[in-house]
């Protein structure tokens, strides 16, 4: 009798060792799909016939939000974008650089900041774009001289909550030659995290791979 019992509660315990393997595999599945659920997707288009071989410099153009919130959150994108841009090669110039970065974003639905659409051609300077202090050494010097920037066959970015692009610009044409976008939603909770899964999931698109 007391083998019989002692061999039901082993079957009780392996039973109970199944169930609870089971659920824990779901789980860490679940939490797995979450996290592929956040990662933000990319798109991207070069211009048709642009060489960046050509190009070894660059800097990058404010955009004019001067908010504590969205300087945080400019530095946070300069120190990934920077990352990105110096892997391939490239290396910082704000006072003669070869290309300009733009970047637009849109993370807070209640933000005072009225912006207009990401189209392929757009009015840049206005009197009150100024380059934060803190982040001046990144900024393009004369960025008050560009009025306008422009892009053969780039495509217009609907722009809406959660919109994250970039355009990289040749500095002697102010012509797009490129531009990286994403419409995932991002985490102000998990503000550096997020920045850094779009600005690698967009570069990953860029012509130019790292290390050439």
């Amino acid at each position: 009798m007391r083998r019989l019992t002692g061999r039901l509660s082993r079957k009780k315990i392996k039973a109970r060792m199944i169930i609870r393997n089971t659920i824990l595999i779901f789980f860490l599945a679940g939490l797995l799909a979450t996290a592929c659920s956040r990662t933000p997707g990319a798109q991207a288009e070069a211009a048709a016939g642009a060489d960046f071989s050509d190009y070894t410099s660059y800097a990058y153009l404010p955009t004019g939000d001067t908010a504590s919130n969205f300087l945080e959150f400019d530095e946070s994108v300069i120190q990934e974008v920077n990352e990105e841009m110096q892997a391939r090669g490239y290396r910082l110039n704000r006072e003669n650089p070869d290309l300009l970065v733009l970047v637009n974003y849109m993370y807070q639905r209640d933000t005072a900041t009225t912006r207009t659409p990401i189209f392929s051609r757009y009015d840049y300077y206005r009197p009150d774009i100024a380059a934060p202090p803190t982040l001046e050494e990144y900024y393009y010097a004369r960025y008050n001289t560009i009025t306008s920037v422009q892009g053969s066959n780039i495509r217009e970015v609907e722009y809406s909550e959660g919109t994250f692009v970039i355009d990289v610009i040749d500095a002697s044409n102010n012509q797009i030659i490129w531009r990286g976008w994403s419409h995932s939603a991002i985490d102000p909770a998990a503000l550096q995290a997020t920045i850094d899964s779009y600005v690698r999931n967009i570069f990953e698109k860029f012509p130019v791979p790292p290390g050439e």
